[in-house]
């Protein structure tokens, strides 16, 4: 769709042009942003400006200094290129605009530099935001938007920072639904006819794209660098507590659900991206279409989401030298050619490939070495669609085992991570000429594979080729000798280059014994081992003999059939009471007799288990459990895994069950002790039977045992002291001091023996159904807010009474409430302390349900954005009394759940809802969207999305404690909601 738009030019500006035109002929050098404004609007100019430092202010921007319209009413330019066929030299120039420039033009979008001409050439000119990179536009903001034709941006360097928010990418949303309202920053927009971006950098510090296109045709973005920043989702979930903007909405992403540890994150968006629609500004018409034919040449991307990504785009695709390290996806266009590219797995896989529509993508990748990152996928390309031809290799002879190909099957990435998906894929053809497995789903069907890495075929009619690949060679010396550097263990072929000879047959000598014979073809030429040899890597010396044949051999080269499949290792403890204490990536580990550890080594898929172990142990599954563990299953537990190919690694778990830690110690000092897991501890002080005295423990500067003894009459060398009384220590390193008296009192060690085991409690702490797990447990209730006990009982046979003890002192009753519908809640609110352990009155009692929660009003207004999952929706600032976010973009069948509410005493709930229409509604349902429906309300009519009105309804019969559920119905749209809040009456 197009638009005429006509300029009208007043008889003064007119003439005013023309006499500038007259006086610009020739190149003009200007010396401040006042002197070259005039020039931006020009002819046929040849504007210089003079080297150095220019500043654009807020307070500028304020003043109407910067701030031109657009043809795009929500914008304004801070330096707009309007006039045609001029050139403009900023060589040596830094422009440095202040982060407070985005908000001090109200709401728009701010451009700070933009071509609206043709044939304009803009070179050299530095780009400098100034501020902080958490400065958040009123709206949005970007560096360079060029419309117009035949444009040419070249060697500009682009520092962009200012948005919001920054650090976490697109973790809380980006486009329409959204968990935090932000506020973009972009790069470069590209749009246009055939526009050149030439030689830029673009250091790119904002949740925003790079560089991205829309509205173009024929863009060409060559010899560009870019670069982002990353960031692991592990830090991301360490700011629990912090208040952090994470922590503020609990980590709750608008995939659905919180964040996932063990991925990475680019702060920012994509590298290079272009899209299916936008507008832009040719010769005074406004042109809509998407972008179309992008040809990227001799770029690189560093730590962006996607280096290319030119899937949306139309037209033919081209991308040639083109380097993506660092990124959560090296290349995505869809269809065209990608040629002579590179890029690293270490954040994400080298290529992907989003629809099953895709088709007819020539892809030419060699794979780099990673260098570290978190790879959450473990992919090393996903690729779905048809008719594709790729080929990949690699820089490193032997490629990540722990990473794969996957063709067709499930996709799921960082933000997918809810759903299950089965992807096809048709007629492609990979040549993998490196190491890196393959998978191929059960919807992959008429494929041609050819493969140096092991393969999973779960599809039909699949043409799979195993191809051992070259990973190095060497010539033989005269002495008959070749030294060949293996990379890793693995088995391997030799391929012998042979001059013309006599033939005869060579035996090939490893440290004098031999590896094979080979037959000597006489007219010469290439022979292959005829077996694969397992090598391991280094250095490996080989020996030819007969010496008198041994010149015939020429260069031996070494290639790599399959490599060794190490054992990775992984371990997740389990408490006693069934609570998982974290899985790492580790061998070895202590636990307390009744713990369980579950043992999960990789590879995941492919090749065969053997387990051995004390006691005559023994397993072919890949994941075994070690349950209920007592001290005589102490030892080694060993798995074997062997590959595809018949490789066997094996890796040892040592597994050390006691419930006992000893430090030594030889009277009064300061003595080092680790613990590995937090619980009660008894302390006891080995000392000699024959003396009497006492020994005190401290622990920075505080008392925690101290024991008297008498001599005693015993054949035991020491005897053990102890009070009886039981510390708690957390897991970690300590130096305990230890003060005897009388002075100089032989002590012969400590021993810290668990009494009880202490898990760290993560709120909401919930146990529903088998309570009795939680109410086995000690928690840790250090460092939280004040917390709220509650223990439920159902039925007959409930709970006869209920108590608490904080940190290890006299047990306290809990208060018993009743429900309408007959259930009884034990509760306790405002609990601080150390420790907390909850217990009912018999061990045999029927405790439903059992809860630690951060302490709260039950009849308190309940925010809407505070919700712990959601389907649909969208938050966004309210202009209700009190600010803050309000839940919108709701639509029929959307929900918010909110997690352990107590219902004990409610009666009634009350709504703060908006709508534009009739018809909404809400309805309140108890622990599933499809739960119990205890009240419902119409969503009125209240004159706009932003017009508030409270509503109420009466509650059904109903008691303790309960995720709620408020979903939402209506013919399109429910409304929106800012708050709700059940009461007693």
């Amino acid at each position: 769709m197009k638009f005429r738009i006509n300029r009208l030019f007043s008889a003064a500006c007119l003439l005013t042009a023309v006499l500038l035109d007259a006086v610009s002929a020739a190149p003009v050098t200007v010396r401040s942003l006042e002197e070259l404004m005039p020039y931006l609007s020009r002819d046929k100019v040849e504007v210089v400006m003079a080297p150095g430092e220019y500043w654009i202010r807020g307070a500028d921007a304020k003043a109407g200094k910067f701030g031109s319209d657009t043809f795009q009413d929500w914008c304004k330019t801070l330096l707009p290129f309007s006039g045609s066929d001029s050139t403009y030299d900023f060589t040596g120039v830094t422009l440095k605009v202040e982060t407070s420039v985005f908000q001090s033009l109200g709401k728009y979008d701010i451009f700070e530099v933009q071509t609206t001409g043709n044939n304009i050439v803009i070179k050299n000119l530095k780009i400098e935001d100034v501020g902080s990179v958490y400065d958040a536009p009123t709206k949005g903001a970007l560096g360079i938007v060029i419309d117009g034709a035949h444009n040419r941006i070249e060697g500009v360097h682009l520092s962009t920072k200012g948005s919001y928010p920054y650090g976490y990418g697109e973790a809380f949303g980006k486009g329409g639904q959204n968990v935090v309202r932000h506020m973009k920053h972009c790069g470069v927009l590209v749009r246009g006819f055939a526009n050149h971006v030439k030689d830029c950098t673009i250091i790119h510090r904002c949740f925003g794209h790079a560089l991205f296109m829309q509205g173009a045709d024929q863009p060409l973005i060559e010899g560009c660098y870019i670069e982002g920043e990353m960031v692991e989702t592990d830090d991301i979930l360490a700011e629990k507590g912090t208040g952090s903007i994470a922590d503020k909405v609990n980590f709750m992403t608008y995939f659905g659900y919180p964040i996932p540890p063990g991925y990475a994150m680019c702060s920012g968006e994509e590298g290079i991206r272009a899209y299916d629609g936008g507008q832009t500004w040719i010769d005074g018409e406004i042109i809509n279409r998407r972008a179309m034919n992008p040809t990227i040449l001799n770029c690189t991307v560093k730590n962006m989401r996607g280096g290319v990504t030119l899937t949306h785009a139309g037209g033919k695709k081209y991308v040639e030298g083109t380097t993506a390290i660092g990124c959560t996806r090296g290349f995505a266009i869809g269809s065209g050619d990608i040629v002579d590219c590179y890029a690293d797995t270490s954040y994400g896989p080298a290529l992907g490939v989003d629809y099953e529509r895709d088709s007819g993508m020539n892809a030419e990748i060699t794979l780099l070495p990673n260098e570290g990152g978190v790879n959450g996928q473990h992919r090393a390309a996903y690729i779905v669609g048809r008719n594709h031809n790729i080929t990949f290799r690699s820089r490193e002879p032997i490629a990540d085992q722990s990473l794969f190909i996957q063709v067709g099957g499930d996709k799921r990435n960082i933000g997918s991570l809810a759903s299950t998906e089965n992807y096809a894929a048709r007629n492609i053809t990979f040549n993998n000429l490196t190491s890196v497995p393959m998978r191929l789903g059960e919807r992959v069907e008429e494929c041609t594979i050819v493969t140096g890495g092991l393969v999973t075929d779960e599809g039909r009619n699949n043409r799979v080729r195993h191809e051992p690949q070259p990973v190095c060679e060497t010539a033989v010396e005269d002495s008959a000798q070749a030294v060949l550097t293996v990379p890793g263990g693995g088995t391997y072929f030799l391929e012998y280059e042979t001059a013309p000879s006599t033939g005869g047959v060579v035996r090939v000598l490893h440290n004098g014994t031999e590896l094979e014979a080979v037959r000597l073809p006489a007219g010469g030429g290439t022979v292959r081992s005829a077996a694969p040899l397992r090598l391991s890597g280094g250095k490996q010396q080989l020996q030819l003999a007969p010496a008198s044949a041994a010149p015939a051999v020429k260069q031996i080269r070494l290639l790599l059939e399959y490599p060794e499949t190490p054992v990775v290792p992984f371990l997740e403890i389990i408490s006693s009471v069934e609570v998982p204490l974290g899985r790492e990536a580790r061998s070895d580990a202590t636990v307390f007799p009744g713990q369980t550890v579950r043992l999960e080594p990789q590879p995941k898929e492919g090749g065969r288990w053997r387990w051995t172990g004390p006691n005559g142990f023994s397993s072919d599954q890949r994941v075994v459990e070690l349950s209920v563990l007592t001290e005589n299953r102490s030892g080694t537990y060993t798995a074997e895994y062997t590959n595809p190919a018949g490789y066997t690694a094996a890796q040892d778990f040592e597994i050390r069950v006691t419930d006992t830690f000893e430090a030594e110690a030889a009277g009064s000092g300061e003595y080092p002790i680790r613990i590995p897991y937090p619980a009660q501890y008894i302390i006891g002080s080995r000392v000699p039977p024959d003396q009497s005295g006492s020994v005190r423990v401290e622990l920075d500067g505080r008392e925690i045992d101290r024991a008297a003894f008498k001599a005693v009459k015993t054949s035991e060398e020491t005897v053990t002291a102890s009070s009886r009384k039981a510390v708690y220590l957390k897991a970690g390193d300590y130096v305990l001091q230890v003060k005897t008296e009388p002075a100089g009192l032989a002590v012969d060690g400590l021993m810290l023996k668990a009494w009880a085991f202490v898990t760290p409690a993560e709120l909401p702490l919930a146990r529903v159904g088998d309570a009795h797990t939680l109410l086995a447990e000690v928690l840790d209730i250090s460092g939280m807010p004040p917390v709220d006990v509650h223990v439920v009982s159902e039925g007959r046979g409930g709970v006869s009474r209920a108590f608490y003890q904080l940190d290890g002192g006299k047990r306290q009753a809990l208060k018993k409430r009743k429900g309408r519908d007959g259930t009884v809640v034990w509760s306790a609110r405002g609990l601080s302390g150390t420790t907390l352990k909850v217990m009912t009155g018999k061990y045999h009692d029927n405790a439903a349900g059992v809860y630690v929660l951060e302490s709260a009003d039950p009849f308190a207004q309940i925010e809407a954005e505070k919700y712990a999952e959601a389907r649909g929706t969208r938050q966004e600032e309210t202009r209700d009394a009190g600010g803050g976010m309000n839940i919108g973009s709701i639509k029929p069948g959307d929900w918010l759940k909110f997690e352990c509410l107590d219902l004990t005493d409610a009666r009634r709930v009350s709504f703060r809802t908006a709508n534009i229409a009739d018809g909404g509604s809400v309805e309140v349902r108890l622990d599933a969207p499809d739960g119990r429906k205890i009240a419902a309300a119409a969503i009125p009519k209240t004159g706009g999305w932003q017009h508030w009105e409270t509503v109420s309804a009466p509650l059904a019969e109903t008691g303790g404690l309960h995720d709620v559920y408020l979903v939402f119905g209506g013919e399109s749209s429910a409304g929106n909601i800012n708050w709700f809040r059940f009461s007693p009456e």
